[in-house]
């Protein structure tokens, strides 16, 4: 008589974790900071309005993902071929709720070129 084998249940997926290195600070009309996910370190650059981010791996590859915060779309390939939200949005929306709202100043092109602004 042959007997089932018990198979262990699967222990639970970790949970995410993200912490800011470097909290988004304003250049020119984005923000920049350093966002930590599950250990592994990205260059954040926020759109203005914070509305959608590109998130830049740090190392030798330098993957860049872009992240839409209101949809929480991405183009990484977790996102794309499992069609569920990937770590990037989650972590990203999870950073970006604990920042204070910053007034980042409206700069027209040409302030950029002729000289009119301090920057």
């Amino acid at each position: 008589m042959a007997t089932a084998t018990q198979r262990k249940p699967k222990s639970p997926k970790p949970a995410d974790t993200c912490r800011w290195l470097v909290r988004p600070m304003p250049c020119r009309d984005v923000e920049v900071g350093i966002l930590c996910i599950n250990g592994v370190e990205y260059a954040v650059t926020l759109s203005e309005g914070r509305k959608a981010a590109r998130l830049t791996k740090e190392g030798a590859e330098r993957t860049q993902y872009h992240v839409g915060l209101a949809s929480s779309a991405c183009d990484c390939p977790d996102r794309k071929y499992r069609n569920h939200p990937c770590k990037h949005a989650r972590a990203l929306a999870a950073a970006v709720s604990v920042l204070p709202v910053v007034d980042v100043p409206e700069l027209s092109e040409a302030a950029y070129f002729d000289g009119t602004t301090d920057l």
